[in-house]
């Protein structure tokens, strides 16, 4: 009877460290685990690496939007009664084709107490130390227009005027703030946009 209990006790001795052992091994893999997830964010957060934006509108974007409408990078904020319209347009400039274009269709308005209320506005992502061009005509033929790009407080702003006669390089600006978002909008009636460059320097 004694060697059956001295049996049985050792194999529960035996039972019990093996099942330690292995505990501690999955504890120093998920420790390992964690220690890894961290390093690879190096400050334990995501950095986010920027990428040029070249910004154009196709064929698959031809539309009449009527409500805030993201394509591509960029977010277009559109209502019923001041639609954004993409539609085919052959244009050349600076060995650049382009053959849709984005029509403001009238003056923009950028809500600055809410984004979201804003109309015939393009937001744009912008980083620091970046050069900006914004390739657009004048909604008719027989009057120049103005374009703003700004950010949305308004202390930072740039003006170009897009012809009536040809396409231009209506704004061509190096961004020096953090990186941030942008908006382009008319001011007075309707610019057709054609193409959005935004590069790092």
């Amino acid at each position: 009877m004694k060697k059956l209990s001295l049996i049985t006790f050792g194999c529960l001795l035996v039972l019990a460290s093996c099942d330690l052992m292995g505990n501690t091994s999955n504890n120093d893999n998920i420790r390992n685990a964690n220690d890894t997830t961290n390093n690879s964010s190096g400050t334990g957060g995501s950095t986010t690496t920027w990428e040029d934006l070249t910004w154009t509108v196709a064929d698959k974007d031809v539309a009449t939007y009527t409500t805030k409408t993201i394509i591509g990078r960029v977010i277009l904020y559109a209502t019923t009664n001041a639609s954004i319209v993409v539609d085919a347009n052959t244009k050349t400039i600076d060995n650049l084709s382009f053959n849709y274009r984005c029509k403001l269709g009238g003056t923009g308005y950028l809500n600055t107490d809410d984004v979201e209320q804003s109309y015939r506005v393009l937001a744009i992502p912008v980083t620091k130390n970046s050069l900006i061009k914004i390739y657009a005509q004048s909604g008719t033929s027989i009057e120049d227009r103005e374009l703003k790009l700004s950010n949305l407080s308004g202390s930072y702003f740039v003006n170009g005027i897009a012809p009536g006669s040809t396409i231009a390089k209506v704004i061509e600006t190096t961004y020096t703030g953090d990186e941030s978002t942008l908006y382009v909008y008319s001011m007075r009636s309707g610019i057709n946009i054609y193409g959005i460059y935004v590069n790092k320097q």
